[in-house]
């Protein structure tokens, strides 16, 4: 559970990261958003746009809430955004 979100609550913040093809830096930012100061409950929501094989090859660091969300077929990244911000439960959205 992260830090500062008790069960069952729902998150302050979702992080909505559009993946396309970036699975090498995927990682790395998952790492950097877990090592942050951010005090209040977050998610991640991963779009993997589109869903391709090898994209759950990354490790997930430990304590962080990663949602993945598949697209159907290749989107825009504006309509992959759309898609994360319907899957994410947080109050605020932060796209990257």
């Amino acid at each position: 559970m992260p830090p500062g979100q008790s069960p069952g609550a729902r998150p302050a913040l979702s992080v909505i990261v559009v993946n396309h093809h970036s699975e090498g830096v995927l990682g790395d930012c998952l790492e950097a958003l877990a090592a942050g100061d951010f005090t209040h409950g977050f998610e991640v929501v991963i779009v993997d746009n589109p869903a391709v094989e090898g994209t759950a090859a990354f490790p997930i660091p430990a304590g962080l809430l990663v949602r993945r969300v598949a697209a159907p077929k290749r989107l825009g990244f504006a309509a992959a955004c759309n898609l994360g911000a319907k899957a994410a439960q947080g109050r605020f959205l932060l796209f990257l």
